[in-house]
């Protein structure tokens, strides 16, 4: 089913003026992707989808959330952690304190792994993180830290372990709801990613 750029205009807009999102600066052709899995995942069109939003704010969230990407895993592309260790934890060693946002954190993993990254580094003592993604659903799952992976036996004997965050490593950031379109950020920050 073909998708109009004027449906989907009509969708954003109908979604800012019924909620805090504000997915205006999306490239349509990025968005049309997006909309076109929700419309088959509802059997509808995108223009019922939209009628719909005006008056059911379940609804609406359960749509935003289908929108959101949450795609993370802990040390995802190592090249992005060598070029850190090379050129950002040099500088980050000579500040005094270390801030450091992770806009749309998802799960937690990508934050986790800054984390680790920091302390054996020896700059966990000295950092504040904060993580912030729009879906609490999923920011929910970054607040328990607990992630379980699946290993093949035949290289590791621990097959279907859960990784557990150390609840003494929980003091060094905060996790929030953010809608990163509709706010600004009061934290002084060294990084952000």
């Amino acid at each position: 089913m073909d998708i109009r750029d004027e449906e989907i205009k009509e969708f954003i807009e109908t979604v800012s003026l019924n909620s805090n999102y504000n997915f205006s600066d999306y490239t349509v052709k990025s968005f049309r992707r997006r909309m076109e899995k929700i419309v088959n995942d509802n059997n509808c069109t995108l223009t019922e989808i939209t009628k719909k939003l005006k008056n059911n704010t379940i609804f609406l969230e359960k749509i935003v959330r289908d929108i959101t990407v949450n795609t993370t895993e802990l040390f995802r592309d190592p090249k992005v952690w060598l070029e850190i260790q090379k050129e950002i934890i040099p500088e980050l060693k000579k500040l005094p304190t270390i801030n450091i946002w992770h806009a749309g954190c998802s799960s937690g993993q990508e934050l986790y792994s800054m984390l680790m990254f920091l302390n054996e580094n020896d700059l966990l003592e000295k950092t504040k993180a904060v993580g912030t993604d729009i879906n609490s659903e999923i920011l929910a799952e970054a607040t328990k830290g607990q992630y379980k992976y699946r290993f093949n036996y035949e290289y590791l004997p621990n097959f279907d372990q859960v990784l557990n965050v150390l609840p003494e490593k929980k003091k060094y950031y905060i996790l929030n709801i953010w809608i990163l379109t509709n706010s600004k950020i009061s934290l002084k920050l060294s990084h952000f990613y």
